[in-house]
């Protein structure tokens, strides 16, 4: 049986919840849509007899169908032809800037998240697809800035805290960033994802040795739980200790599913150190649907 961290984020793995760094694209021949608590604009069941119902939520339909299938220039041709029979629908121009994002027309994007956030609509979701793109455009100064935003536009969302702590660790900010983090396990304590990355922002921040002891307890479980084997990495890691690092990291392979794995291991404490010959080889990875091929690790 999976444990909970593992069946959490596997899920927002395939859900394509874009983490600021970009660790979770891993199939970059798949888009991915960023998102915040709404995937699609709200669309009201049709009723059975499509001929009876309006022409804008007809095709408001057919594009969110064909945006969930990634196909986001039919969407995006679907979400104006919606807009055109009815002027009145929301929600699409953010709809149609997460297409524009993965078609990777970052210009247009923008111009339909900003259009967006002007009328008031999916404002906080469309301050995180700012915040994504500059993240990838490694400006996390001006991504922090968005993620702030939609923090503010959304009180209650922990999504825009978690990518703000994101953007802090990058500028060098872990004191801050588990502050950010801390809120989000506020608002959404059942997710794994913001307790590792809380553990990885206390190590960033020195603070490693309060985290000592429930570190030895969590690797003392038959088996102990992947993630909390890469929170000692971690620790060995930040002394430059590469040798005891990877093999916390083969041993933490072995009980997780691969494309977790390389996930969790795209985070920057990691990837820092990724072109050490110790480390290096558990970035050699392929994916491909039907399996993942992993060389042989140290």
């Amino acid at each position: 049986m999976k444990s909970p961290v593992v069946r959490v984020l596997l899920a927002l793995v395939l859900l394509g919840l874009l983490a600021l760094t970009g660790w979770m694209l891993l199939h970059p021949e798949k888009p991915v849509v960023p998102q915040a608590n709404n995937p699609a604009p709200a669309a009201k069941p049709l009723p059975a007899d499509k001929a009876l119902a309006p022409a804008g939520m007809v095709k408001l339909q057919e594009a969110v169908t064909a945006q969930l299938a990634h196909k986001f220039e039919e969407a995006d041709s679907l979400f104006r032809e919606a807009l055109a029979a009815d002027p009145k629908l929301k929600g699409v121009a953010y709809q149609r800037a997460v297409g524009a994002f993965n078609l990777h027309h970052f210009p247009e994007a923008r111009t339909l998240a900003a259009e967006s956030i002007a009328k008031k609509e999916e404002v906080a979701a469309s301050h995180v697809l700012l915040g994504t793109m500059l993240g990838l455009e490694q400006n996390h100064a001006g991504a922090l800035q968005e993620f702030l935003l939609a923090a503010e536009a959304s009180p209650a969302d922990a999504l825009p805290r978690y990518n703000a702590s994101e953007s802090l660790r990058h500028l060098g900010r872990p004191v801050d960033a588990i502050d950010q983090l801390r809120d989000a396990v506020q608002r959404n304590p059942g997710e794994p994802l913001y307790a590792f990355k809380l553990r990885l922002a206390r190590i960033e921040a020195g603070q490693e040795k309060d985290l000592e002891a429930e570190i030895r307890q969590q690797l003392g479980v038959k088996p102990p739980a992947g993630d909390w084997i890469l929170a000692a990495a971690a620790v060995s890691l930040r002394h430059g200790r590469f040798a005891e690092a990877a093999g916390l990291m083969s041993a933490a392979r072995q009980v997780m599913q691969p494309a977790l794995f390389f996930a969790l291991i795209q985070d920057s404490l990691f990837a820092a150190s990724k072109e050490r010959p110790e480390l290096a080889p558990f970035y050699d990875v392929k994916f491909s649907p039907a399996k993942t091929e992993t060389p042989k690790g140290p």
